[in-house]
């Protein structure tokens, strides 16, 4: 979670030239690179996982760390010993303790409760090993519910593996689950409950259509962690690296060159998507004749939390949230370089966007004087978004709201651009626009649907029409006049 050093430079130099320095502005952007919600057991590109553990005094839980880079991983421990592969055994003594993932460059230090050993306390994991060469599916029919597996450093080849409720999957250090482009899924769980995937590297898996390497539609209560997810691949088939399920968790991840998407969902609930990594999804650029190739698309899903990730380098779209029902959360993410928008909130219901970092999106987009479009943020034919706190450098256009034709109503009420509120935003935007466009009907989209843009900052540079309004684009004279801008600023 970084801010490239170009952009505090240019900020640091245009501010400390106004009546901003010194404000709680000037202090608010300074800091910035420390406050985007990096979740517990991530810094600088190591995420340990479980990030909380309760174990009862003598117990054992095994641990697993992400280091981006293939950076090699030292382990330590408080309360206990931890073993080279992470496994952590708890000493006697009740207590607060860590432990703690480290490479040359970065360390991790997530939280171990030690509880009283007894009747009361969490029943002892025992793990079920398997070693390369092995089923894991005849372990899986072999053993009950709620059991946990300990996959053995090695490459596993063509596994697929259909888990009962319960299960745990906790990679041991250098796990490779290869599917080797022949294999559909590494893990495929429908109707199933309360499962766990750790520290493992799931790698060339080939679903069929729809699919993914990780497929949890229709599943409650996963949570997907701490994984290496790549390579997900079966021609121009649309396969995914993960698909999400419901009441779940999908965090600490590294989900990169994937055939689509890195992670989708359809038809699910009350899932958080957190402190991943999304890169490179799909990895080059084709003719999506479909409209649905990006990082991470989600479709027909609601009260979905998107926090803390770093979404970046995709010859698509960033984050792409469509037809979703209310009560989404896009919060603290960082979205950099994507052919199209960084974010798009499209043809969905009630939903906040805050404090997000966006720079570079659009680049593959051209300007048109009529229909702006390709922003960092965007939002599409839905009611009662907030666009708050965020930052969007240097992308085709900035923020934008779009009233447009050819969009069906869904379930939720109309799909209008109303109430839309962009405020306490910075956007450096020396080309392009932030406003609102539309083609549809009248002007109602700007003087009675309750659209406002307030407490903005821009740094504009020598951009002569930074604003759309009204069908054209205007100057920030005009944008004011138009009842807009309500105590913004705006840098040359």
């Amino acid at each position: 979670m970084r801010f490239p050093t170009s952009f505090l430079l240019l900020l640091t130099t245009v501010l400390a030239t106004t009546v901003l320095a010194g404000s709680p502005l000037y202090a608010q952007l300074s800091s910035r690179p420390g406050t985007l919600h990096a979740p517990t057991g991530q810094h600088r590109g190591i995420i340990v996982s479980p990030q909380t553990v309760t174990v009862a005094a003598g117990g054992s839980e095994q641990f697993s760390a992400t280091a981006f880079g293939d950076a090699p991983v030292h382990w330590s421990a408080t309360g206990g010993m931890i073993t080279e592969t992470g496994l952590f055994m708890a000493g006697p003594t009740p207590g607060a303790y860590t432990v703690t993932g480290q490479t040359p460059s970065a360390a991790a230090t997530v939280s171990v409760t030690i509880v009283p050993a007894g009747p009361s306390a969490p029943a002892p994991r025992h793990f079920v090993s398997i070693h390369p060469g092995e089923s894991i599916q005849a372990a899986v029919n072999a053993n009950p519910e709620g059991t946990s597996f300990l996959i053995k450093s090695g490459v596993h080849r063509r596994q697929t593996v259909r888990p009962r409720s319960g299960m745990s999957f906790i990679g041991e250090a250098g796990a490779v689950l290869d599917g080797e482009h022949a294999a559909g899924h590494a893990f495929v769980g429908h109707l199933t409950r309360n499962v766990t995937i750790r520290g493992l590297h799931v790698t060339r898996y080939a679903p069929a259509a729809l699919n993914a390497a990780v497929d949890a539609v229709e599943t409650n209560g996963w949570v997907i962690e701490g994984n290496e997810i790549d390579n997900t691949s079966n021609g121009m088939q649309r396969v995914y690296g993960v698909r999400l399920g419901s009441n779940g968790a999908v965090r600490g991840n590294a989900i990169h060159h994937n055939g689509w998407l890195a992670i989708s969902c359809y038809n699910e609930t009350d899932t958080v998507i957190e402190g991943n990594e999304v890169y490179a999804n799909p990895p080059a650029l084709f003719d999506d004749t479909i409209g649905e190739a990006a990082n991470m698309k989600l479709y027909d899903c609601g009260r979905i939390v998107i926090r803390g990730n770093d979404v970046h380098d995709g010859p698509f779209r960033g984050i792409w949230v469509d037809t979703m029902r209310p009560d989404v959360t896009i919060e603290g993410n960082r979205v950099s370089n994507h052919g199209a928008q960084g974010i798009w909130y499209e043809v969905s219901y009630r939903g906040v966007i805050r404090d997000n970092y966006v720079e570079n999106a659009g680049y593959l987009g051209r300007y048109t004087p009529d229909w702006p479009t390709d922003a960092g943020i965007q939002v599409t034919n839905s009611p009662d978004v907030s666009v708050v706190g965020n930052t969007v450098v240097n992308s085709l256009n900035g923020i934008l709201g779009h009233q447009a034709a050819g969009y069906l109503h869904g379930s939720s009420g109309r799909n209008e651009l109303r109430n839309l509120l962009v405020e306490g935003n910075t956007i450096v935007m020396p080309r392009g626009q932030s406003g609102i466009v539309h083609n549809v009907g009248a002007n109602d989209v700007y003087v009675s649907w309750n659209n406002r843009f307030v407490r903005n900052r821009y740094v504009l540079g020598q951009n002569g029409s930074p604003f759309f309004w009204m069908g054209r684009g205007i100057d920030e004279r005009a944008w004011q006049a138009y009842g807009q801008g309500a105590n913004e600023s705006y840098t040359r």
